[in-house]
């Protein structure tokens, strides 16, 4: 199977003269930047029966950061933190659900760390962000299906 890409384009913005909501909990502030999406889907329903579920694609992430106070208190590059992430979408379009009722849900926790833990780098090799990311690849016309392009290839 080829692995096919989501582009989260929206939620990767840089949000540039934006504050970003704090609460302070005893010791500890939590951020907290909830992100609602509702565009025009680029894989229409007419096009892509299988894999839209909607000519408007929406979701919705939900990030929760949480630091010590007194880290943020000085100027520090960068602060001990935990985290929360929930995001709610509709079916991947790999998933081949059309409009069945339904959405993804994930949820996840974590931590910042010093270094990435060995184990991992002996699992996938050295571990770099992207320095540069490639083009959209674009839809063929006259295609009715995301696995039919797929198995074409």
């Amino acid at each position: 199977m080829d692995v096919q890409h989501v582009y989260n384009d929206p939620v990767n913005q840089r949000l540039r003269g934006f504050q970003v909501p704090a609460t302070r909990m005893g010791d500890t502030v939590v951020l907290n930047t909830d992100i609602l999406l509702a565009y025009p889907s680029p894989l229409k329903v007419a096009d892509y029966p299988d894999n839209s579920f909607s000519d408007t694609y929406r979701a919705m992430e939900l990030f929760q950061f949480f630091a010590p106070a007194a880290a943020l208190e000085g100027d520090a590059p960068s602060v001990p933190n935990t985290l929360s992430w929930c995001r709610v979408s509709p079916w991947l379009p790999w998933m081949t659900m059309g409009q069945r009722p339904g959405a993804l849900v994930y949820h996840c926790r974590g931590a910042k760390v010093g270094e990435v833990p060995g184990n991992l780098e002996t699992l996938f090799g050295p571990l770099n962000a992207p320095t540069e990311w490639s083009a959209r690849p674009t839809r063929r016309a006259g295609r009715r299906s995301l696995t039919e392009e797929s198995s074409d290839r």
